[in-house]
């Protein structure tokens, strides 16, 4: 009798539902039907030369198996939605990534869209020694800053003044007008022409 109520106490243990009670390096511990499980790791898509980390929070609804039925022996081997933590986009398409400050990253290939919307005070950066390539239109809705030398091979454009350290394309375009070439007998050559 006690071999088989054992062997069903195992069985109902090899995949119990509980929620992350608290992360500790790469373990979690796991309230399940209201105890605590030891601290247990998590199932991760890459642990070799290429490594992946995505420790799950606390509150997270995860799924656990366990070994032989032993607790002990669990794994967390993925999540589920719940009303708290409810699924961030109805599109069917999309792939997406909402962290806990809100920011998203997302691309949807139906609309062929990618996202990145960063939360307030967030900021992004891409380090490239090597070199960074981008291919098709690109637009700037804010100011630009370059610390190196800018070099166009096609023709550079501006509705508004182009300032440098020491002038402004507007006060040399102004002054070439003013002046009188033809009293010096010298040609003039316009290498700079408004935009409007």
């Amino acid at each position: 009798m006690y071999v088989f109520s054992d062997l069903l106490r195992r069985f109902e243990n090899i995949f119990r539902i509980g929620t992350v009670q608290s992360v500790s390096g790469k373990r979690a511990r796991v309230v399940i039907d209201g105890e605590d499980s030891e601290d247990i790791p998590w199932v991760v898509p890459r642990a070799g030369g290429n490594i992946d980390t995505d420790p799950p929070g606390i509150g997270e609804q995860v799924l656990v198996a366990s070994m032989s039925g032993d607790r002990a022996q669990g794994i967390i081997i993925g999540s589920l939605y719940q009303d708290e933590f409810e699924i961030p986009s109805n599109a069917a398409s999309a792939r997406l990534r909402k962290f806990k400050d809100g920011s998203i990253i997302s691309y949807d290939p139906d609309a062929k869209e990618l996202k990145a919307l960063l939360s307030d005070g967030a900021t992004a950066e891409i380090s490239a020694p090597g070199g960074t390539t981008f291919k098709g239109p690109v637009r700037f809705e804010d100011e630009v800053m370059c610390k190196k030398t800018l070099t166009a091979d096609d023709t550079i454009k501006s509705k508004a003044d182009i300032i440098d350290a020491n002038t402004s394309m507007k006060f040399l375009l102004d002054h070439d007008e003013k002046h009188d070439h033809t009293a010096h007998n010298t040609p003039t050559t316009r290498k700079v022409e408004r935009v409007s």
